[in-house]
C-alpha cells in the first residue's frame, strides 16, 4: 500500500503531513472508473429515463448495481470519504445497502426483458437516441423487433445489439423466455466455437403443432438477425423514415447520428452472476434453460 493511514507512517512517504484538501485529491484517483454494467428496462407501459434518477418518481429510475469502491476497505479514516461519493440503495436480494449509480446511456447496456419490452416508448421521444447498447432475448426480437423498426427508430445512436440466450451451452427454444438473474449480473459474449457447434449450443424455432421444430446452431440465428437489421436499414433509408417528434435542425442532427449509415454490431451473449465466496469474488454463468429435442 503506497499511502498509510494515520498512526502508521512509512519513512519517505509523509502522506499524513499533507493538507487535507490535497489528500482528498490524491484519494480521488483511487476511486474506480465506471465500467460497463447492465440495467433492466422496467416492466409495464411507462416511460424510462436513461439519463438517471428523477427525484419525484424513484420507480422510473434506471440504476446500475456496482462494486464497492476498494477505498472503502483500505482504512477507516477514508471509508466515509468513499461512501460520500457513492450512491447506495437497499437491495432485497442482498438484504443490505449496495452501491449503485445512474444508468449511463453512452456506456451501459439497456436490457429489454422478454416480451415485457413491447411496446417501447420514452417520455420525450429523444432520450432513446442516447442509448448505445441494447440487449434482448430472442423472443423479444422475434415478436416486435423482427423488422428492427423500434431499434432503429428509438435508438438512433445504437452501437451494439446483443441477443441473450439462457446459457452458453445446451438446446434452447427461441419461443421460450427466461428470467434474468436477480443478483448483480452482466452480459458476456458467447464464444465462436460454441456458436458454430450444433452439439454444444443450438436453437430451435417452432413451425407449428404438427411439424418438428427447425434446429440450428446459434451462429445461424445471429446471421439471421444481422440480415434483418441490414434490410431494415435499407427500408428506412429508402422511405426516409423520420422521427415525428423532431423538427428542423434537430431532426437533421438526429438523421446524421442515426445508425442507418453505419450498422451496429450484433452478438449472442448470456448472463453471468456476481458471487462472493470464501473471500473471493467471481462472475459465474447461471446454467439453465436446457431442453432436448426429439
Amino acid at each position: 500500500m503506497l499511502f498509510q493511514c494515520r498512526g502508521k507512517k512509512r519513512p519517505g512517504f509523509p502522506f499524513d503531513d499533507l493538507p487535507h484538501e490535497l489528500k482528498e485529491l490524491i484519494w480521488l484517483y483511487a476511486l474506480p472508473d465506471e465500467v460497463p454494467e447492465m440495467a433492466t428496462y422496467p416492466a409495464g407501459l411507462r416511460p424510462i429515463l436513461p439519463l438517471g434518477p428523477r427525484p419525484d418518481d424513484e420507480a422510473e429510475c434506471l440504476v446500475i448495481h456496482t462494486a464497492y469502491p476498494v477505498l472503502m476497505h483500505v482504512c477507516r479514516e477514508w471509508r466515509d470519504f468513499a461512501a460520500r461519493r457513492t450512491m447506495f440503495r437497499y437491495s432485497q436480494v442482498a438484504g443490505m445497502e449496495v452501491p449503485t449509480r445512474p444508468f449511463r446511456p453512452d456506456l451501459d447496456v439497456l436490457y429489454l426483458p422478454g416480451r415485457d419490452a413491447d411496446p417501447i416508448w420514452f417520455d420525450d421521444g429523444r432520450r432513446g437516441s442516447l442509448t448505445r447498447h441494447v440487449a434482448m432475448q430472442a423472443p423479444a426480437f422475434l415478436d416486435h423487433g423482427a423488422r428492427s423498426l423500434a431499434l432503429m427508430t428509438y435508438f438512433r445512436r445504437l452501437e451494439s445489439l446483443a441477443i441473450v440466450l439462457p446459457s452458453s451451452a445446451g438446446h434452447h427454444r427461441l419461443a421460450d423466455t427466461f428470467a434474468a438473474p436477480t443478483r448483480r449480473c452482466r452480459l458476456v459474449p458467447i464464444g465462436r466455437s460454441a456458436l458454430e457447434d450444433l452439439g454444444v449450443l443450438s436453437v430451435a424455432q417452432d413451425r407449428g403443432p404438427s411439424r418438428a421444430p427447425t434446429v440450428a446452431c446459434a451462429s445461424a440465428l445471429l446471421q439471421w438477425v444481422k440480415v434483418v437489421v441490414q434490410r431494415t436499414g435499407q427500408y428506412l433509408r429508402a422511405t426516409q423514415e423520420r422521427n415525428p417528434t423532431l423538427l428542423g435542425e434537430e431532426q437533421e442532427q438526429e438523421q446524421t447520428a442515426s445508425p442507418l449509415s453505419m450498422p451496429f454490431e450484433t452478438s449472442a451473449q448470456t448472463f453471468v452472476e456476481y458471487r462472493y465466496r470464501n473471500g473471493k469474488a467471481e462472475w459465474v454463468e447461471r446454467q439453465g434453460g436446457e431442453e432436448e429435442y426429439g
